[in-house]
């Protein structure tokens, strides 16, 4: 039971810091919070079917129709990339820097296969944006792996010290 709550807080932290870099990035940088002041959304550097899907084909994407409903999808990959920590990176790699870095970079494969596959091939959108949008997905990706090393990190140091005390 105790390692499913662990796995579940590991997920929570992670899913929390992802929402967080996302609001930063994609939220503050790329879209302005009204989807017309961002650099995501100027016609002068994006593409018009981008900017189409996101403010006029409906239904428009759901972010827009239920803005809350993101942080808890996050919160669930952050559950998932903590399963995903726990049975590949958790006692293979010693430092906690490399933990990270190699879990960002785990995690960063899904967001590359997405801006190719979707902004990229599906909205011909510049290949400049869609590689400011990976610098974001990083950022974001850094964050949530930050938050999971070290939510570990801390479970098994408060481990090793109830062990102890026995």
């Amino acid at each position: 039971m105790k390692k499913i709550l662990h796995l579940l807080l590991a997920g929570l932290g992670g899913g929390i810091a992802l929402s967080v870099g996302n609001f930063l990035t994609f939220g503050l940088i790329g879209s302005g919070l009204d989807h017309k002041s961002g650099i995501l959304f100027n016609p002068r550097y994006q593409s018009p079917k981008v900017i189409a899907v996101w403010t006029q084909y409906e239904p428009l994407p759901l972010i827009i129709r239920q803005p809350l409903s993101i942080p808890m999808i996050f919160i669930f990959l952050g559950i998932v990339h903590s399963m995903l920590y726990i049975l590949t990176l958790r006692n293979s790699i010693r430092t906690p820097v490399k933990k990270v870095v190699v879990l960002t970079i785990v995690l960063l494969t899904g967001a590359l296969f997405f801006e190719i596959m979707g902004p990229l091939n599906l909205l011909n959108e510049p290949i400049g944006l869609i590689s400011l949008e990976l610098s974001f997905w990083t950022f974001s990706m850094l964050l949530e792996s930050l938050a999971i090393v070290y939510i570990f990190l801390g479970i098994d140091k408060s481990s090793k010290a109830t062990i102890n005390l026995h």
